[in-house]
């Protein structure tokens, strides 16, 4: 579908791995950008768990968000790629899947119903239980907040003269303009999102080992839809879990 959009930042990868250039893509996840790619070009995108070992020679945009991710059409092939960039094995010993119903109100019609198949074909195979996303999802616009803020720091020092302005195209502009935030406030920000991260890993490693979330409210736009969208509704919130 090429009038379709081919996702975030890391699209490039997705489209390598998609079109079978290669087995494998390298990508970064802040907000989405190697699940959504994944996503819409019917590939696998695997967010490592935030970790700064893993970020090593990749220019910042969210520190406290960014993270590597890994693209294939293979999932043998993704974990294969994904143990040696981590280098640690996390397997739980026991499979918990949980869900959160009220969240899918927010999809299409269709992709609900796919999404609703998915979870009773898990069910016949691992226990599948509800639970509640609702304060995680809900920090979605705060945690998209710090993110350019964070976005603006980085930038700000990397491109302090107005010469090296020049070389950034207008969307990376605009985003600057609009993201600026007093050092203070974008503290307490953070302080405040590392909280809720740490209560919500609490509460939900206590339920379920796994959490099965929608990845997008809809399908690929095409090109010509420049109706407002909210790609990152579900990937930022799961961002901040870090898992």
């Amino acid at each position: 579908f090429p009038n379709r959009l081919t996702g975030g930042s890391s699209s490039g990868s997705a489209v390598a791995v998609a079109a079978g250039l290669v087995d494998f893509a390298i990508g970064t996840d802040t907000g989405g950008s190697v699940r959504i790619p994944g996503c819409w070009n019917g590939i696998w995108g695997l967010r490592l768990a935030t970790d700064p070992v893993h970020l090593h020679g990749v220019f910042p945009r969210s520190p406290t968000l960014d993270a590597l991710g890994v693209l294939s059409q293979s999932i043998e092939c993704v974990f294969k790629v994904a143990k040696q960039l981590s280098r640690v094995n996390t397997t739980p010993t026991t499979t918990r899947l949980g869900y959160d119903p009220k969240n899918l109100e927010e999809m299409n019609a269709r992709s609900r119903l796919r999404f609703l198949d998915t979870i009773k074909a898990l069910s016949s195979r691992f226990e599948v239980r509800a639970i509640c996303l609702t304060d995680l999802l809900s920090s979605t616009e705060e945690i998209t907040r710090l993110l350019k803020a964070e976005f603006f720091t980085v930038f700000t020092e990397k491109f302090a003269d107005t010469q090296s302005r020049t070389l950034l195209g207008p969307t990376v502009l605009d985003e600057l303009e609009t993201s600026e935030m007093p050092a203070t406030d974008k503290n307490k920000l953070r302080d405040e999102l590392l909280e809720l991260q740490g209560k919500a890993l609490k509460s939900l490693s206590n339920e379920v080992d796994f959490i099965v979330s929608p990845l997008c409210l809809d399908e690929a736009p095409t090109w010509s839809n420049t109706s407002k969208r909210n790609d990152r509704f579900y990937t930022v919130a799961m961002s901040l879990l870090g898992c």
